[in-house]
Formats: structure tokens, C-alpha cells, sequence
């Protein structure tokens, strides 16, 4: 690379890059269209990847399992037997959340957006009854933007959104399909990445790539399958309180505890404040009041020891 010295050579190799610079900004409209299309293209590799890389593990565990039965036939193929266990109970669980669980949080948020305006004025009259914040407008604005965000016009936008997910089936069913043989042949594709990095890598990026790569990862899926896991537990408990309190929308507010709890420190807060505001609203101020004392009580016990149990063991910290 002695060539990269010469001042001629400096001289080229910067009007190359300036001409390129210039040309990426003048057509970066076609530019950012082109790499839109490269991502569609992408897409199934890119989510068959990810789809691989959070069930690559129960596959194996799963194969593990099968491979106690003392069948020939099934020994030599129980990864491929696990893999299509594991997918088929994840298509049992799809099914029945969407045929169950689904239309309930649907209905519940449809009656929510109808209700809306009743119960604020249930609350503004409670507050004008006992002369809590008189001058107070803030109510209706309050109200005027709720029902705005849970109208049957945004319902069904957003209705739209989900069903223009769904129209890109063929890509997620081809993501589905590249998963599974990316987690059958897991092992020949690292073998071909192997052989690959010990052609064109020196031997100090190679120990890096294998040592520190592999272990980044392993935390990596630890941590979010620990912290899934205990999103999950949390909004099922929670759940059951509200349903056994009888607050309305229980199942709603369940689901927005278990999403809140994916988002470390803010994101419970959010969905505590929210969660109160709304059964404040439908259930009154007394109800709010014993909901919100749970949430606090829980979230300690779930910070201090659920969250942490489940996540010391995901990833052996």
C-alpha cells in the first residue's frame, strides 16, 4: 500500500470520494427509494433471522427431548421434529390468542371509546360536586383527545395498519419457512461463516468474533427472552386483580401493564399513570386508589424479586 503515499494518489482517491459524496446527495431521493425496495427485498431474510435467533434454543431443547425416544428414524431427525413441535405449538397459541384473547381486548377497547365522554362527565360532576379543581378545564380536553384516539374512524385505521401487516403474509410466511432452516442448518452455516473468517480475518479478529461475538449474543437473547418472560407473568397477574376487583377492561389493562414492563424504569411508570387515569375514570376514584396501591406493591415485589430471579437465571448473572 506503499502507492497510497504518493500526493497524486491522495489527490485521486479524494475527488473519487467528493464525486461520490456529491452524486449520493443529489440523488438521494432515488438512493433512499432503491434501499427501500433492497429492505422489502430483504425483509423475509432479515425477520427469518430474527425468528431464528429467539427460537433457536427451545428447538434445541426440544430436539434434546425427542431424541430420548428410542427410535432410530426419530433420533437422526429430532431437530427437525423439535423444530416443527416448537412452531406447531406457537401456530396452537397464535390461533387461540386471536380466536379468544384478541376480540375480548378489541371489544374492550371499543367500549372504552364509546364510553369515554359518559364517564367524564361523571368525574367532572364529582368534581364539581365537591368543588375539587372548580376551574379545571383540562377534563375536556382530556376527553376530547381520548375519544379522538379511540374513535371507531382511528379504530379502524388502525384496524388498516394491522391489516396491511397482514397482507405482507407471503413475506412473513416465507420469514417463517427461512427460520426453520436456518435453525436445522444452523450448524453448516456457522461452519461456512468459520471457514470464511479464518480465510480473510487475522487470527486476533477471529478470537474476538468467537469469544466476545458469541457471548454478546447469548446475553443478548437471555436478557429479552428473561425480560418477555416476565412481562408475561406480570400482566397475567395483573390481569386477574383487576378482573377479581372488577375493574372494567381487565384484560386491556393487563395486556398494557405486560408492554409497559418491556420498557425498562419509564415505561411501568407510564402504564401505572395511564392504568389509574382510565379506572379513575370507569371504576371511580376509589377503585383507582386500590389499583394504583397494588401496582406499587407489585411492581416493588416484581423489581426486587420476579424480574431479577428470572433474568439472574436467563443469563447467569
Amino acid at each position: 500500500m506503499k502507492w497510497l503515499n504518493n500526493t497524486w494518489a491522495k489527490f485521486v482517491l479524494s475527488g473519487t470520494a467528493l464525486i461520490i459524496i456529491y452524486k449520493l446527495l443529489n440523488n438521494f431521493n432515488d438512493i433512499s427509494a432503491g434501499f427501500d425496495t433492497l429492505i422489502d427485498i430483504l425483509f423475509p431474510i432479515i425477520m427469518g433471522f430474527a425468528i431464528a435467533f429467539f427460537l433457536s434454543k427451545p428447538a434445541e431443547k426440544l430436539s434434546k427431548l425427542v431424541s430420548k425416544i428410542k427410535l432410530k428414524c426419530v433420533q437422526n431427525n429430532s431437530l427437525a421434529i423439535g423444530v416443527m413441535l416448537l412452531y406447531a405449538v406457537i401456530l396452537l397459541v397464535l390461533v387461540v390468542s386471536v380466536k379468544f384473547v384478541a376480540p375480548k381486548i378489541y371489544k374492550n377497547i371499543e367500549e372504552l371509546a364509546v364510553n369515554i365522554p359518559t364517564y367524564f362527565q361523571a368525574l367532572n360532576k364529582f368534581l364539581q360536586e365537591y368543588d375539587v379543581f372548580s376551574k379545571f378545564n383540562g377534563l375536556d380536553f382530556l376527553s376530547e383527545k381520548l375519544s379522538g384516539l379511540l374513535a371507531p374512524t382511528q379504530l379502524n385505521k388502525y384496524i388498516g395498519i394491522i391489516s396491511g401487516i397482514a397482507n405482507s403474509f407471503l413475506s412473513f410466511f416465507l420469514a417463517v419457512i427461512l427460520s426453520i432452516y436456518m435453525i436445522i442448518e444452523k450448524e453448516h452455516i456457522f461452519a461456512f461463516f468459520r471457514r470464511f473468517n479464518e480465510r480473510f480475518l487475522p487470527e486476533r479478529t477471529k478470537n474476538i468474533i468467537y469469544v466476545y461475538g458469541r457471548k454478546t449474543v447469548d446475553r443478548f437473547y437471555s436478557y429479552f427472552t428473561g425480560l418477555a418472560l416476565d412481562a408475561l407473568i406480570v400482566g397475567i397477574i395483573c390481569s386477574l386483580f383487576f378482573s377479581l376487583l372488577k375493574v372494567p377492561y381487565a384484560p386491556l389493562l393487563g395486556l398494557l401493564v405486560a408492554v409497559g414492563n418491556l420498557v425498562p424504569f419509564f415505561g411501568p411508570i407510564t402504564a401505572n399513570i395511564i392504568i389509574f387515569v382510565i379506572t379513575a375514570i370507569t371504576a371511580g376514584p376509589f377503585k383507582a386508589l386500590w389499583v394504583i396501591i397494588f401496582q406499587i406493591i407489585f411492581g416493588q415485589i416484581d423489581g426486587n424479586i420476579i424480574q431479577p430471579k428470572i433474568l439472574s437465571n436467563s443469563t447467569g448473572i
